[in-house]
């Protein structure tokens, strides 16, 4: 009887074999040969499933944003405590918090820079900042909607301004990680945005 092949764990162990290849190598090292060996598999099994480089690379980075929603749907369904935990907790998706994240995140940086000549990547790029600045969009959304939030705070700007600041931790995150720990990072958060919400609030935070 001839072996069935599961043709998208196939194409996923190949896109955890770029994965591997970049963090041990760098992105320009993620060839079609050297991803081959990496997953144990063939030259000519990789061009059955992928035709190029460009093309494993592009399905490696949706991977990656594939994994982030998923993850991200089963917390919003374990949601406790008030709107300020709540939209605290959705901020915090964004930043990594243990060594797959932070795995995923530093691969992702290697893919920004070949995004940069890639425009199909970079549309990837794009939509993966979009679901971060939607993030923080909800977030805020939950303290206003709530009446937590402070009625003179300037929505646009301050979605815009926590966007930056969780983009900037993120990055820090992969590139200084024993300068600020999670816990760190939670505080820094936490004081932000307590800073947003009315002072009737504060000692329910």
């Amino acid at each position: 009887m001839p072996k069935i092949v599961d043709h998208q764990k196939q194409k996923e162990k190949v896109a955890q074999a770029v994965w591997k290849v970049i963090l041990k190598s760098g992105i320009e090292k993620a060839t079609v040969r050297n991803i081959a060996e990496e997953a144990n598999l063939s030259v000519s099994t990789m061009r059955h499933y992928f035709t190029n480089q460009s093309e494993l690379l592009y399905f490696s980075m949706e991977l990656i944003i594939e994994r982030m929603e998923e993850r991200i749907k089963n917390r919003v369904q374990q949601f406790e405590g008030s709107p300020f935990d709540a939209a605290k907790r959705i901020v915090l998706f964004f930043i990594p918090s243990n060594e797959e994240e932070h795995m995923e995140l530093q691969v992702w940086l290697s893919f920004n820079a070949k995004a940069l000549s890639n425009n199909e990547m970079r549309k990837l790029i794009d939509k993966m900042y979009m679901d971060m600045y939607k993030g923080m969009e909800w977030a805020l959304h939950i303290l206003k909607e709530s009446k937590w939030l402070k009625s003179e705070v300037d929505m646009k700007l301050e979605i815009d301004r926590l966007y930056g600041l969780v983009d900037g931790l993120a990055i820090h995150r992969i590139l200084k990680p024993d300068i600020l720990t999670p816990e760190d990072i939670e505080m820094i958060i936490s004081h932000h945005l307590k800073e947003l919400c009315k002072e009737e609030f504060e000692n329910r935070v």
